[in-house]
């Protein structure tokens, strides 16, 4: 599943027997990254009915596919362990990862599709084709998300206190590394 947690062990089993797989992480700004998750979140549908503010620090429960054995949680902390996992993932299995931000690819995807082909050594596409169109609304368009995550236009989604009570469980240091501004 897309926002697993990855299993080191089974990783290292799945290398031992095919050297050439590679793995492409995504990851994502974590304000915009909980903006998403509180308009779509998934097998936790009740938790669209609550406010921002509110649902960035109520528990969320995980599902098997998501790889966490963790009771209590909130969105915040979901974003750390996961970003955090992905961090290690790369230090462990460099040359098998490409660690990609979401802003990257939606800012210029024929980047990005050239970044994967030189790290996993894949012949580059001699032309490059973008969707346009967006599986999620007939309104909302690449070049919508394209200006929405490139020009952070998510900021104006949020407030005061809902910046206060992300920062409250964000950990600073995984936005550091993954090259992410807290904003204060």
């Amino acid at each position: 599943w897309k926002h697993t947690y990855i299993d080191e062990s089974l990783l290292k089993k799945k290398l031992s027997s095919n050297h050439k797989i590679g793995i492409i992480l995504l990851v994502k700004n974590p304000y915009s990254f909980l903006l998403s998750l509180h308009k779509k979140p998934y097998h936790n549908p009740l938790k669209k009915l609550l406010v921002f503010e509110d649902f960035i620090v109520s528990d969320w429960k995980t599902q098997k596919r998501e790889n966490l054995d963790i009771n209590k949680i909130n969105p915040v902390q979901l974003w750390n362990t996961k970003m955090d996992n992905c961090i290690e993932i790369k230090k462990i299995f460099n040359e098998h990862v490409i660690l990609i931000k979401y802003e990257q690819l939606v800012s210029n995807p024929a980047d990005v599709i050239n970044a994967i082909s030189d790290q996993f050594g894949l012949i580059k596409p001699d032309k490059f084709k973008n969707y346009k169109r967006s599986t999620k609304s007939v309104y909302k368009d690449y070049k919508y998300y394209a200006d929405y995550y490139t020009n952070e236009k998510w900021r104006n989604d949020l407030n005061e206190e809902s910046i206060k009570k992300i920062n409250k469980y964000l950990n600073f240091q995984i936005c550091k590394k993954l090259g992410y501004s807290v904003i204060k």
